[in-house]
């Protein structure tokens, strides 16, 4: 009752409803989206992941890559903790890496610290031969130091290090739900093959870059 204080009544008109968040008291999608929006967006983005999803939504890769990528750099990919946080695993034995049986699989783990895959980077780095632009490390945070290479370098990297993050987990659920085993070459090769069709099948002229020189020297590819 307190909170009808004030309020007059008219008897004669019938009762209504009325959206107190716009000026006529008609609801509407955007005045409940901009009523929530500061309590669902969470806090602002660090102004470097910012670039990175910027760059990234240009990559020229398949949508589903891109949908990856988006969740890779948020964090969002189903990684047995994320699980574990969602009680659909129990901590423990059900949480270790799938592919080394020995750490926690986290997201840093399963994709930088596990053997295996850690194994599959350095060879992708050897691979494209970037020493000269960016170390080891920055190449694993590629997303957050690709304006470290030169302009007409970062797209081809760019494809060739999603390529490399979607076979590591490609891998990883084969290992899961169909029971094989981790094979470094295959998942090379998978990579290899995968970065060469995506940068072809958007290039507007044909036959850019053959797979023999891909294969060796990938950067050597121009982009037109």
């Amino acid at each position: 009752m307190e909170a009808m204080g004030g309020v007059s009544v008219d008897e004669k008109e019938d009762d209504s409803f009325r959206w107190m968040f716009t000026n006529n008291g008609v609801f509407s999608v955007k005045s409940c989206y901009d009523l929530f929006k500061s309590s669902l967006s969470g806090p602002p983005l660090d102004s470097k992941k910012v670039l990175a999803l910027s760059f990234l939504w240009n990559c020229k890769v398949p949508s589903k890559i891109l949908v990856f990528g988006w969740r890779f750099i948020h964090n969002r990919l189903a990684t047995k903790d994320q699980l574990v946080r969602r009680g659909v695993l129990v901590e423990g034995s059900e949480s270790l890496c799938s592919m080394c049986k020995e750490k926690e699989e986290d997201i840093l783990h399963l994709f930088f610290k596990c053997d295996s895959s850690c194994s599959i980077w350095r060879r992708v780095y050897m691979w494209l031969d970037l020493a000269n632009y960016l170390s080891f490390e920055d190449f694993e945070d590629f997303f957050i130091n690709y304006d470290k290479l030169p302009v007409n370098k970062r797209m081809m990297v760019a494809i060739i290090w999603l390529a490399t993050a979607w076979s590591i987990w490609s891998k990883r659920n084969a290992v899961i739900f169909r029971k094989e085993s981790f094979n470094f070459t295959e998942c090379m090769s998978e990579i290899i093959h995968n970065s060469w069709r995506w940068f072809s099948s958007f290039q507007k002229k044909k036959n850019v870059c053959n797979f023999y020189l891909w294969n060796i020297r990938p950067l050597d590819c121009s982009e037109s």
